[in-house]
């Protein structure tokens, strides 16, 4: 079998589509209107990436995935029953509106960064194309 090779790219799909910043935007939408400072702007963007990713892999990997980042976050914050609740169904959401809305862009975010204030910020990221 031949050894594929990703190719890391900064922000651009195929010609004549939004650049996959902006594209990640409108997939996190809701999410991203809730935040109120840049910090959360950013951390928000990480969740989005987290998601976006899980949701690339297949279903038995992605549980699995899924279960031990569910389980890394409520260590790491002590994460009442339902926040843990909130949280799952928030990322079983994300991956689904991935895999029904995005499905036709396989790529794997590897790095992102938020320039600029709350009002003003723009959203750079690095992908490798699977």
């Amino acid at each position: 079998m031949a050894n594929k090779k990703s190719k890391r790219t900064k922000n651009t799909t195929k010609a004549g589509q939004l650049p996959l910043s902006s594209i990640l935007i409108e997939y996190g939408k809701p999410l991203l209107d809730e935040c109120t400072s840049v910090d959360q702007v950013r951390d928000t963007v990480q969740f989005l990436i987290v998601c976006w990713n899980l949701a690339l892999h297949p279903e038995d990997e992605r549980i699995r995935m899924t279960e031990t980042l569910l389980h890394d976050i409520t260590k790491k914050r002590n994460l009442a029953p339902n926040e843990y609740l909130a949280m799952k169904r928030d990322i079983q959401r994300l991956i689904t509106r991935k895999q029904a809305r995005y499905s036709h862009f396989p790529n794997f975010i590897t790095g992102f960064t938020v320039h600029g204030e709350m009002d003003k910020w723009k959203l750079d990221i690095t992908f490798a194309k699977l």
